[in-house]
């Protein structure tokens, strides 16, 4: 039996490394979101947008499938991405995430990740 089709799939660029998300701000404003990662959600966002991926309410599981090259951790990406689709509004809040799962897979693209969702 194959699984059923998710209620939203779509590319997304591969996000900024969780390394270079965010920037330390002195005094009382604390971290920020870094330029480079404001710029991606923006970017991201509209590309994502022009797909017309439906919102998933409630409990989710997500795929992500990431042509990253072996040098790359796979989990670097998931703050990025999960960040963009709860802006989006295709999932209401992360915590709502309770099957999260990354693969790497063979692709000569190495520049759009391939995210699914289901609702549980």
């Amino acid at each position: 039996m194959s699984p059923p089709e998710p209620a939203c799939r779509f590319t997304c660029p591969i996000g900024p490394s969780v390394n270079n998300l965010f920037v330390n701000v002195s005094g009382k404003r604390g971290r920020l979101r870094g330029k480079p990662y404001r710029g991606w959600l923006k970017d991201a966002g509209w590309l994502v947008k022009l797909q017309h991926p439906a919102s998933v309410p409630g409990l989710v599981r997500v795929l992500v499938e990431a042509p990253f090259r072996r040098g790359r951790d796979l989990d670097n990406a998931l703050k990025s991405t999960l960040d963009l689709i709860v802006q989006l509004g295709i999932v209401e809040d992360d915590n709502l995430i309770d099957d999260l799962r990354i693969v790497r897979i063979a692709n000569g693209d190495d520049t759009n990740m391939i995210v699914s969702i289901w609702p549980i």
